[in-house]
C-alpha cells in the first residue's frame, strides 16, 4: 500500500531545507572539527553537534520538546562484507545541557529507559544509539538520542494537499497504531501524548509511534497514574496541540487514569485522518472540556465523581448542560464501521471506553487483523523513580550515563573504539 500511488514528498532531503550542511566549510568559525578523540564537532544551522566521527549531521528536520532534531548519515560496517561500509540515515535529537534542570534530567532518564524497553516492535520507533558528549570543557554535557529515520509524520500527511487519504489508509494506519499501543500497554506503559505529529510514516504507509517524553509506567497494583499537574484547574501553561488529544479524565483532574487515555487520543487521531481537521480544538482546558461535552453530553456529578477532582465536580454543576449528539450527526462523513469505533473510542467514561484488545478485534480493522501481529512485551516496564523521588545531580548524571553507555555499547551504528565516549571535546571559540 502507498498513498494513492504517490510517493510522499520527502522534504527532509529537499534542496530547499533550512540548511544544507554539505555546504558548511572549515571557516574561522570552526564549523566542523575532526578531533583525535574519534569525535566530530559540526555546526548545523547555528547548533553544534559532537558525535562519533562516523556520524555526518546533515540538516534540521524538526523540533522536539527539549531541542532540535536533525537528519544524520552514519557510516557503518557492512555485515555481509567486512571490507565494505554502508551508510544509514538516522534522526538525531539533541538535548542540550540535559543536567541543568533536574526535573528535565529525570524525564530524560525515563524516556531513555522506555525507548530501550519498547524498541523491538515494528510499530514503535527503534532506538539506534545514544551519546553524551561535551562541545566545550566549560559547559555541561549534551545528550544525543538517535532513532531510525522515517520520512515524515502523520500530521504532515493529513494536511498535505497532494495526498488524499482513503478509507483503506485510515483503517491500515489505525490498525498499526493499535498494534503499537497493545505492545506498549502490555509493558505497563501509557504514552499520554498520542497525536498525528508523534506518529511517523512513510510512502509505504508504515507507522511508528515516537516521542516518549510524556510516557509513564503504570502502578503494578492499581494500574493508575499519579494526578497530572496539567489539568483544567492548573495555572501551568500547556502545549495547545497536545491538549486537543487529551482524555477528559485528565482534564478533569483524575488521579486514576490508565491506558484508556491513549484510546481516547487514538479516536481523536482517527477522526482527524478522516476529516482533515482536529475534533476538539479548545484554546484552554475549560474550552477543551466544553467542546468534549458538546459531543458526549454533560455528565452528572455521580458519573464522574469516582475519578474527577472535587473542584472539577463543583465546576460541572455550574456549567451548561449539553445533550449527546447522535453518531450519524457527529460523524456524517464516516463509514458505519468508522462511526461505531469512533463512538466507542470517544466514550466519556473511561471504564466504558473500548480497550485496545477490543479495538483490534473491531470490524473497522478486521481486514488487516492477524493474530501474529499482536505482540506482547515479555517484561513489564518499571521505573524506580517517580515524580516525587528526590535525586541529586550527581546521581542523575550517573544513572543517565550508565543508560547511555549501555545503549551505545549495544548499538550497531558504531564501529570505532568505544572508550572515546568519555573524552571531553574542546573546540575553538
Amino acid at each position: 500500500m502507498n498513498y494513492n500511488g504517490m510517493e510522499i514528498d520527502d522534504s527532509y532531503h529537499s534542496n530547499n531545507s533550512l540548511s544544507n550542511s554539505n555546504n558548511l566549510s572549515m571557516s574561522s568559525n570552526h564549523q566542523q572539527q575532526r578531533c583525535n578523540t574519534n569525535i566530530t564537532i559540526k555546526r548545523v544551522s547555528g547548533v553544534y553537534y559532537a558525535l562519533t566521527n562516523n556520524y555526518d549531521v546533515l540538516k534540521p528536520i524538526g523540533k522536539g520538546a527539549y531541542g532540535c532534531v536533525c537528519l544524520a548519515s552514519v557510516t557503518i560496517a557492512d555485515n555481509n562484507n567486512s571490507n565494505e561500509q554502508i551508510k544509514e540515515d538516522v534522526a538525531v535529537k539533541k538535548v542540550p545541557l540535559y543536567l541543568n534542570e533536574l526535573s528535565t534530567s529525570k524525564k530524560i532518564l525515563r524516556e531513555l529507559k522506555i525507548m530501550k524497553h519498547l524498541s523491538n516492535h515494528p510499530n514503535i520507533v527503534t532506538l539506534k544509539d545514544a551519546q553524551a558528549t561535551q562541545v566545550r570543557a566549560d559547559q555541561g554535557k549534551d545528550l544525543y538520542i538517535c532513532t531510525e529515520f522515517i520520512q515524515t509524520d502523520l500530521h504532515r500527511v493529513i494536511y498535505n494537499p497532494q495526498i488524499k487519504l482513503g478509507d483503506d489508509h485510515h483503517r491500515f494506519l489505525m490498525y498499526q497504531l493499535l498494534c503499537g499501543l497493545k505492545y506498549m500497554h502490555s509493558a505497563g506503559i501509557v504514552h499520554r501524548d498520542i497525536k498525528p505529529s508523534n506518529l511517523l510514516t512513510n510512502s509505504q504507509v508504515d507507522l511508528r509511534i515516537c516521542d516518549f517524553g510524556l510516557a509513564r509506567s503504570l502502578d503494578r497494583e492499581n494500574k493508575t497514574l499519579p494526578r497530572d499537574p496539567n489539568n483544567m484547574l492548573s495555572t501551568m501553561s500547556q502545549n495547545v496541540v497536545t491538549r486537543w488529544y487529551r482524555a477528559p479524565e485528565i482534564l478533569l483532574g483524575s488521579c486514576k487514569y490508565n491506558e484508556s487515555v491513549d484510546m481516547w487520543a487514538a479516536g481523536c487521531v482517527l477522526y482527524e485522518m478522516i476529516h482533515q481537521q482536529p475534533l476538539f480544538q479548545g484554546k484552554d482546558e475549560v474550552k477543551q472540556i466544553e467542546k468534549i461535552f458538546q459531543l458526549t453530553g454533560t455528565p452528572s456529578v455521580d458519573d464522574i465523581s469516582w475519578y474527577a477532582s472535587k473542584d472539577a465536580c463543583l465546576w460541572i454543576q455550574r456549567q451548561q448542560q449539553y445533550v449527546p449528539i447522535p453518531l450519524t450527526q457527529a460523524f456524517p462523513h464516516c463509514s458505519p464501521d468508522a462511526k461505531d469505533i469512533l463512538g466507542k473510542l470517544l466514550t466519556l467514561d473511561p471504564k466504558q471506553r473500548i480497550t485496545v484488545d477490543q479495538a483490534l478485534r473491531h470490524r473497522y480493522v478486521s481486514k488487516y487483523f492477524q493474530e501474529d501481529d499482536i505482540i506482547l512485551c515479555q517484561n513489564r516496564f518499571s521505573f524506580d523513580f517517580n515524580d516525587s523521588t528526590e535525586l541529586n545531580r550527581n546521581t542523575l548524571n550517573h544513572l543517565i550515563q550508565c543508560e547511555v553507555d549501555n545503549i551505545h555499547r549495544n548499538s550497531n551504528l558504531y564501529t570505532l573504539p568505544r572508550s572515546s565516549m568519555s573524552v571531553n571535546m574542546h573546540p575553538h571559540k
